[in-house]
C-alpha cells in the first residue's frame, strides 16, 4: 500500500501533457517511420522507423486498449506498434485507389465504434475485426482528419484546412467556419487530446491547432519534414496511463 501512495504522488505530478502526438511520414525526404511531436517546443524527434512502403493515411487509438488502428491509400486495415513500427493487416476495407480510398478513421469515445472516411467524401462505419467499410453517407466537402472530441463530438476537414462538424448517423456536415487552417499543400489526419484540444497535420510538413467553436486555425510548427507527413494521434506515455488506472481503482474503492 505505501508503494502505491508513493508511485501514486510522483505520477500525479506528471504534468497531462506525457501523452504524446505521434504522426507517420512516408519518408520522401526524411527517415521513414512515426515520430513524437512536441506540441510545446514543435520539436519533432524520431520514435520508430517504418519498414516496406505502405502509406499509412490516418491513424487512431482504440479507447479501450490503446491499440492504434491504422490505414493506407491501397485499401486494408492494420493496427501499428507506435513503439516498433510494425504494422499488422486486418483485412480490406473495400475501397481502394487514389481517389478512392480510405483516408480517416475515428472512435467514438463513447460507444467504441470505429469509423471511416473515403476520400472525396463519404463517411463509413468500420468492422474492426475484418477490416470491411459500410457506407453511412455522403460528407460532402469533408474528405479529411476525421476526429472525435473527448465529448463525442465528430468533426473532419476539407483539404483546405476547412473545419466541419459531422453526424454520425447520416454523414450530413455542417460549416464551422471561420478563418480555417494555415495549409500549406494539403490537410491529412486530426486528433484530439484529451484535453480537448484538435490538432492536424499537413502534407507538407506542418501541424496546425484548431478552435471547433470559430474554426480559427493557428500553425503549431514546422516539424521540420518537407513532404508525406500522414496519419497523427495522441498517445499516452505508460505513467499517465498508470495514473489512470490507479485513479480508476481508488474510484472503484469509495464507491465500494
Amino acid at each position: 500500500m505505501l508503494t502505491m501512495v508513493i508511485l501514486l504522488s510522483i505520477l500525479a505530478n506528471q504534468p497531462l501533457s506525457a501523452a504524446l502526438l505521434v504522426f507517420f511520414d512516408e519518408g520522401r525526404d526524411s527517415p521513414r517511420g512515426l515520430f513524437n511531436f512536441d506540441t510545446e517546443t514543435g520539436i519533432t524527434t524520431l520514435r520508430a522507423d517504418v519498414p516496406g512502403e505502405t502509406r499509412f493515411i490516418a491513424m487512431d487509438t482504440r479507447p479501450s486498449d490503446m491499440t492504434v488502428f491504422t490505414c493506407d491509400f491501397e485499401g486494408l486495415l492494420w493496427t501499428i506498434d507506435i513503439n516498433t513500427g510494425v504494422a499488422t493487416p486486418i483485412g480490406p476495407t473495400g475501397l481502394s485507389g487514389a481517389s478512392n480510398g480510405p483516408v480517416g478513421l475515428a472512435f467514438d469515445p463513447v460507444s467504441g465504434d470505429l469509423f471511416g472516411l473515403k476520400n472525396n467524401g463519404g463517411l463509413y462505419s468500420v468492422n474492426t475485426s475484418t477490416g470491411a467499410f459500410t457506407f453511412i453517407g455522403d460528407t460532402g466537402d469533408v474528405d479529411r482528419g476525421l476526429s472525435f472530441s473527448p465529448a463525442g463530438q465528430l468533426f473532419g476537414f476539407t483539404g483546405g484546412g476547412d473545419l466541419y462538424s459531422i453526424d454520425p448517423t447520416t454523414g450530413s456536415e455542417t460549416a464551422i467556419g471561420g478563418t480555417g487552417n494555415p495549409v500549406v499543400g494539403i490537410s491529412e489526419d486530426s486528433t484530439f487530446t484529451r484535453a480537448g484540444e484538435l490538432y492536424g497535420t499537413d502534407f507538407r510538413g506542418t501541424i496546425f491547432r484548431t478552435d471547433i467553436v470559430t474554426g480559427d486555425g493557428v500553425l503549431v510548427g514546422p516539424t521540420g519534414l518537407d513532404f508525406g507527413l500522414l496519419g497523427i494521434v495522441e498517445v499516452p506515455e505508460p505513467a499517465t496511463l498508470l495514473l489512470l488506472g490507479f485513479g480508476g481503482l481508488g474510484l472503484l474503492r469509495k464507491r465500494r
